[in-house]
């Protein structure tokens, strides 16, 4: 290890001042809440969207209610980090709920961060939930399954009902066979065997209608049969599915709260980073001699430029100073005014010619040469 590795050591190992310490988280939360805010706004569309569908029918341009839904939710959005980044604030001031600035801001905040919160989790349920996607791609695969075993089944029972048919047109010849020779008054031998095999005949064929007609109820009850069994399936997949889907929409129920929390985490942190780096910045100007020894010289800088004089105008004496320090709230003693005097004509900020004092520089020029002397950046 050289000397240049143990300074570098030395500085993560010192304790550091509150700013520098927690830079890297303050902008870690600060950036992670801006991304919050946007997966709010995403998750907030899929409630939003679906509601003002479902209710304004003046609008049927769903692009429209699209744009609609994203502006309204980042202006709410926007409104979120702007009143709970004042309520920080205030709280920070005050340390408590009971003022009138902080407890106006929580009731409001409150309302704010509700609805927001309230839209981006139901958007999160809408998003994730599968179940209207499940029921119709159950209503469509049964109605296929339905429709094409129907068309095979039809074509059986439509080839029975045409044997049917001819069943009926052979019983109804033999039939009027049979009553024609039933009318003759004397029947030969072979007439009445004839009439005897006709009675057969027209048995059989009673009989092949009456299995046919059962064979088209079997089939019938056999199809039924089939999609009652098809749609039991279905419905157990389908159940299963959104059980697993129920599953999955809690948790990103669960992380939608989370990236809410974060947002509030992230807009609190960083104001509260910034309210306790500017305290404990101005405790160490304080008590820094120098840095007060700036101040003053400064005030009296501001009051040397007062009446807005030009290089080389003749700039008034430590009474005219006293004078208008009096007047403009600046707690300067005549021992400061001679002191900065001396540190302007050292500077070059003026030169001193006799009893009388000339500008040679601007004031912009001689405010960079102050700080740069007392190493005010």
């Amino acid at each position: 290890m050289n000397f240049s590795d143990f300074q570098k050591l030395e500085s993560t190992i010192k304790r550091q001042d509150f700013f520098n310490s927690y830079k890297g988280i303050n902008n870690l939360l600060f950036y992670l809440s801006i991304f919050g805010n946007i997966a709010s706004v995403f998750c907030g569309f899929f409630f939003l969207s679906k509601l003002l569908i479902d209710s304004v029918t003046v609008l049927t341009n769903v692009y429209i209610i699209y744009g609609i839904s994203i502006v309204l939710l980042s202006g709410l959005e926007l409104l979120k980090r702007d009143v709970f980044d004042k309520f920080s604030l205030e709280f920070l001031r005050h340390k408590s709920f009971s003022k009138k600035e902080v407890s106006t801001l929580a009731f409001f905040c409150i309302f704010v961060v509700s609805f927001s919160f309230y839209a981006s989790l139901r958007g999160a349920k809408e998003f994730s939930s599968k179940n209207d996607y499940l029921d119709n791609t159950k209503k469509t695969n049964v109605s296929v399954y339905t429709d094409s075993l129907t068309k095979v089944y039809n074509q059986k029972i439509s080839k029975l009902d045409s044997n049917i048919f001819v069943f009926s047109k052979k019983d109804e010849s033999k039939d009027k066979e049979q009553t024609e020779l039933e009318g003759i008054e004397k029947l030969t031998y072979q007439q009445k065997n004839r009439v005897k095999d006709l009675k057969l005949e027209r048995a059989e064929l009673k009989k092949e209608i009456i299995d046919t007609k059962k064979e088209i109820a079997s089939t019938k009850e056999e199809l039924s049969k089939k999609i009652d069994e098809y749609k039991n399936s279905i419905e157990k997949d389908t159940a299963g599915q959104k059980e697993k889907n129920t599953s999955n929409s809690t948790v990103f129920v669960i992380i939608s709260t989370i990236i809410e929390l974060l947002i509030l985490i992230g807009i609190f942190f960083n104001k509260n980073y910034k309210y306790k780096s500017y305290e404990e910045y101005k405790v160490k100007l304080s008590n820094d001699p120098a840095f007060l020894k700036w101040q003053m010289c400064d005030s009296i800088l501001e009051l040397v430029y007062l009446n807005e004089p030009k290089i080389n105008d003749k700039i008034m004496g430590t009474a005219g100073i006293l004078d208008l320090s009096k007047v403009n709230g600046v707690n300067a003693s005549i021992k400061d005014v001679m002191e900065s005097f001396k540190l302007f004509n050292a500077l070059k900020i003026i030169k001193t010619s006799g009893s009388a004092r000339y500008l040679t520089k601007d004031k912009e020029s001689a405010s960079d040469a102050l700080k740069k002397h007392f190493k005010v950046s």
